[in-house]
C-alpha cells in the first residue's frame, strides 16, 4: 500500500497562492524533509521537522504579514532562486512572519512543525496559512491624519507598511532612542470635554503612543507600555502618534475613553488604612503620576496612594492582584512626596516586603495601567518574626547528632546581615557589571550618554554600549557561542549525547519529551524544598567543553540584545535590533522542562522583569 501526505510536501511540488488578502488550508500529515533543506528555524540552529511548500507571487509592493493556526507552529519566507540552494530567508518566526515585498516578485513560503507529535494524525497536523498584503495606511503622514471624534473612540490599524517622515517631532519611549523610531502613524482629536481622558492600546508590548498638543507639537503624555493619561480641555486639538517600539510592527487597537480621576490618585490625598492584615482595592482607570513620581514604573501611566500606620512590628507582605496585568506595589517613608524613601524589597515569591516598625507611617503606592486602567487588589499582612530571628536571639543546640525543626515565616535581615540572595532586572546588572569594572580599576562599559562620559550607575534608561572596556553582559551570540562549548550541532552544551538528565542539569524533567531521558521526573530531587527548588551551586554539574558551568537550567540568563527576529542576512558576531521592548534570556531554568535547555531556545522579558529564576554572567573583552 502506498503512503500519502501532503501534496506540496517537496519545494518541486510547491502550491501557488493568489491573492492580497487569502487563506489555505494544509497538512502536516506524512511531510518531511527534503535532503540539502534549510533548517528554516526562528532560533539559530533550530530545525523545523516536517514542511510543506507554498509559492506567491506580490502583485503590488508593500509588506507580507503571514500568520499559522493549527498544527503547523513554524514559517519561513525566501525570496529569489530556481531551487533551494540559490534563494534567500527573508523572514521566518514561530506562527507569523512579516517582511517587505516587491511588485513582481516571487516568494516561497515553507510551513511546518518543530514537534513530530502529530505525524500519525491527519487531523492534528491540518493548519491555515493566512496572507495579507499590508500597504501604507492612509494616516501615515501627520497631514493625513485620522479625524476621531466623541467621548469614546475604538479604531484598528496595522503599522507594517508605516514610515517616518524626516520633520517628526523626537519622539522618545522608555528604552528608545528617535532615531531607532521608523514607523509612525497619526490621529487627530478635539475634546469634545474638558476632563481626564485615557488613550492607551491593546498591542503594548509592540507599540506605543504619545499626546501632543499645540502648533509645535509639545508632547502632553504618552504610553510607553500602557495607558496615556492627561487632563484635556474643551476645544483643545490634540494629535496622537503611534509609534512601532521595533520592526516589523503590525495590528493593534487604539482606543479613547473618558475616565474620572480616583480620589487618591495624589499624594496629598492618599486614603488612609489601618489593620495588621487588611486588603486594599482600588481602580487605576484615570490615574497619572505626579511629577516628582514621573517613571516610577515602567509599565504604568499613574498611580493610587494610601498611608498606613503600623500598629506592630514585624515584616509585612504585600501582594498585589490585578483584573489584567502585573501592578507593581511600593512602601516608602517620609513626609512628602520629593523626600519619600523606599523600603520594599522584593518578596521571594510574590509582591514586596519590609520590616515595620510599630507607630511609623508607611506610604503605599500602586502602579499599573494595563488595557488603560485596572481593578487592584493589595493585601497587606503583618507575620509575627519568630523567636531566634535575630542572631543575639539565636537557638541554641546541643549534642554530637542533632534533630531541628523551625519556621522562617516572618523572619527579617538585621542591619549588617549577610546577604543571603536574591532578584536582579536587567537594570541591576548592568550596574552590577560596572561596579565591579570600577572596584577591579576597569574602564566602565555602560554608559547614559552616546558620547560615553557619563558612567552607568543609576535608574532605568537607555544604555549605550563601550564594547571593549570592562564587564558587561554577552551577547545573545557570544552567549550561544560559548554555550555550545566549541561544539556546534548538538541539541545541549554537552557534545557526548542529545539527551538531557539530572545527573546534566538543574531542570524540570517530563516524560513529553523524547530526548529528556532523567529516571527522575519533576524537579531536580537534590534541590527541590518541597515547594519549589533552588539554584544549584557552581561546579555542581559537570563543565562543557570552554569549561563553563550550568549553561543548561539553572537560571535564565540575561544577555545585552534587544528581542527581535533574526535576520535573514548572515552576521559575524551580530548585537541584536537596535530596539525593542524585551531583552533576551537564555539558558532555561530549574523551574522549567528539558525543551528549554536546549542551546538554541531563546525568551525574553522586559528589563525591569525580576525574579528568582533570572540570573546573569558577565565577561569581559578579548585581552582583559
Amino acid at each position: 500500500m502506498e503512503a500519502f501526505g501532503a501534496p506540496n510536501d517537496r519545494f518541486v511540488d510547491s502550491i501557488e497562492i493568489v491573492g492580497t488578502n487569502t487563506a489555505v488550508r494544509g497538512s502536516l500529515f506524512n511531510a518531511t524533509r527534503e535532503a540539502g533543506e534549510p533548517g528554516h528555524g526562528a532560533s539559530v540552529g533550530e530545525t523545523v521537522n516536517r514542511t510543506v511548500w507554498w509559492h506567491w507571487t506580490a502583485p503590488r509592493s508593500g509588506w507580507l504579514d503571514v500568520s499559522l493556526s493549527g498544527g503547523a507552529d513554524s514559517v519561513a519566507v525566501y525570496v529569489g532562486g530556481r531551487d533551494m540552494a540559490t534563494m534567500r530567508l527573508v523572514a521566518t518566526g514561530y506562527g507569523s512572519a512579516a517582511v517587505p515585498v516587491v511588485a513582481g516578485e516571487v516568494y516561497r513560503l515553507v510551513t511546518g512543525s518543530r514537534f513530530n507529535s502529530s505525524n500519525g494524525s491527519p487531523q492534528g497536523a491540518a493548519f491555515k496559512l493566512s496572507l495579507r498584503l499590508v500597504t501604507k495606511p492612509s494616516n501615515d503622514d501627520f497631514a493625513s491624519r485620522t479625524i476621531l471624534t466623541g467621548n469614546r473612540v475604538e479604531v484598528s490599524e496595522n503599522t507594517l507598511a508605516a514610515t517616518r517622515e524626516n520633520n517628526e517631532p523626537a519622539h522618545t519611549l522608555i528604552g528608545l532612542q528617535p532615531g531607532q523610531i521608523t514607523k509612525t502613524v497619526w490621529y487627530e482629536w478635539i475634546a469634545p470635554n474638558s476632563g481626564r481622558y485615557s488613550l492607551w492600546l491593546d498591542d503594548y508590548q509592540h507599540h506605543g503612543v504619545i499626546v501632543y498638543t499645540g502648533s509645535s507639537l509639545s508632547s502632553v503624555a504618552k504610553a510607553d507600555r500602557t495607558a496615556a493619561v492627561w487632563d484635556a480641555v474643551a476645544g483643545q486639538r490634540y494629535d496622537f502618534a503611534v509609534i512601532d517600539k521595533y520592526e516589523p510592527g503590525g495590528s493593534y487597537a487604539l482606543h479613547l475613553a473618558s475616565t474620572p480621576a480616583p480620589a487618591n490618585d495624589n499624594f496629598a490625598n492618599r486614603s488612609l488604612i489601618s489593620g495588621a492584615n487588611t486588603i486594599i482595592a482600588g481602580d487605576l482607570s484615570g490615574a497619572t503620576f505626579e511629577s516628582p513620581e514621573a517613571g516610577r514604573s515602567d509599565y504604568a501611566s499613574g498611580s493610587l496612594w494610601w498611608t498606613w500606620v503600623a500598629p506592630t512590628s514585624g515584616l509585612v507582605l504585600l501582594d498585589t492582584f490585578a483584573s489584567d496585568g502585573y501592578p507593581d506595589v511600593f512602601a516608602y517613608t517620609g513626609s512628602s512626596l520629593t523626600t519619600l524613601t523606599e523600603v520594599t524589597v522584593d518578596a521571594p515569591r510574590q509582591g514586596k516586603a519590609f520590616v515595620a516598625t510599630a507607630g511609623t507611617a508607611y506610604h503605599i503606592a500602586v502602579a499599573d495601567g494595563y488595557s488603560g486602567g485596572n481593578q487592584v487588589i493589595i493585601r497587606l499582612n503583618v507575620l509575627t518574626p519568630p523567636a531566634n530571628d535575630n542572631f543575639a536571639n539565636r537557638t541554641s543546640l546541643t549534642g554530637t547528632n542533632v534533630t531541628f525543626s523551625g519556621n522562617n515565616q516572618g523572619a527579617t535581615s538585621e542591619p549588617g546581615e549577610p546577604g543571603l540572595g536574591g532578584s536582579v532586572n536587567w537594570y541591576d546588572v548592568v550596574k552590577w557589571c560596572n561596579a565591579r569594572s570600577q572596584t577591579e580599576g576597569r574602564v566602565p562599559a555602560y554608559y547614559t550618554d552616546a558620547a560615553l562620559t557619563q558612567v552607568y550607575k543609576t535608574g532605568e534608561v537607555a544604555a549605550y554600549v563601550k564594547w571593549d572596556a570592562g564587564y558587561r553582559l554577552p551577547t545573545e551570540a557570544e552567549w550561544e557561542k560559548a554555550a555550545r562549548g566549541g561544539a556546534g550541532g548538538h541539541r545541549f552544551p554537552w557534545s557526548d549525547a542529545d539527551t538531557i538528565t539530572h545527573s546534566r542539569a538543574n531542570y524540570s524533567s517530563d516524560s513529553g519529551y523524547a530526548y529528556d531521558v532523567s529516571t527522575t521526573r519533576g524537579y531536580h530531587p537534590t534541590f527541590n524544598d518541597g515547594v519549589y527548588p533552588y539554584t544549584s551551586p557552581v561546579g555542581h554539574f559537570a563543565p562543557n567543553g570552554y569549561g563553563l558551568y550550568d549553561m543548561a537550567g539553572n537560571v535564565w540568563e540575561w544577555c545585552w540584545d534587544w528581542n527581535g527576529s533574526y535576520s535573514g542576512v548572515p552576521q559575524t558576531d551580530p548585537r541584536g535590533p537596535g530596539s525593542g521592548s524585551n531583552r533576551v534570556d537564555r539558558g532555561g531554568c530549574w523551574y522549567f522542562f528539558a525543551f528549554v535547555c536546549r542551546s538554541a531556545v531563546r525568551i525574553f522579558y522586559y528589563p525591569t522583569f525580576r525574579i528568582c529564576i533570572m540570573g546573569f554572567r558577565s565577561v569581559l573583552p578579548p585581552g582583559q
